[in-house]
């Protein structure tokens, strides 16, 4: 953990090294924070606790559950397509709100599914019920 010119104290830090507003910054590992909105997941990660047959199923459960949620999104925008072909919201209506669904929620989804370590994408898969535990296997659901 960077020392930023303050010593222990300073930084709130507990015996461990650990921040005490854990719920704010969460240390996913030596080159990435991540800003932790989902306070309720452990945000970390433990790289040799999977073996590499597990590590592909926890990529293709976060690609499932990204593919879930940006499903669900595109949903609400497909709405306003409907409107529009009603006339209810003018071309240009519907073009500003297809950019802000491009740089809203999309962005937002891949960049959470691209650079969070797959297990904290299941993780926050399973909280948010996109992926249920019957769909993970009971040896990487007891990992997680």
């Amino acid at each position: 953990m960077l020392d930023r010119g303050k010593d222990r104290a300073q930084r709130n830090l507990n015996p461990k090294g650990n921040s005490d507003n854990d719920h704010f910054w969460h240390r996913i590992d030596s080159r990435n924070l991540y800003y932790g909105i989902y306070s309720n997941i452990k945000m970390t990660t433990n790289k040799n606790r999977f073996k590499k047959s597990e590590k592909k199923e926890l990529r293709r459960l976060a690609g499932l559950a990204y593919e879930r949620e940006i499903a669900k999104a595109l949903e609400l925008l497909e709405g306003n397509f409907k409107q529009w072909r009603k006339n209810k919201i003018s071309t240009f209506e519907l073009s500003e709100l297809i950019h802000k669904f491009h740089n809203g929620v999309a962005r937002e989804l891949w960049s959470f599914y691209t650079t969070v370590p797959a297990e904290l994408n299941v993780k926050h898969a399973i909280v948010k019920g996109v992926i249920l535990k019957n769909e993970i296997s009971p040896g990487i659901l007891e990992k997680l």
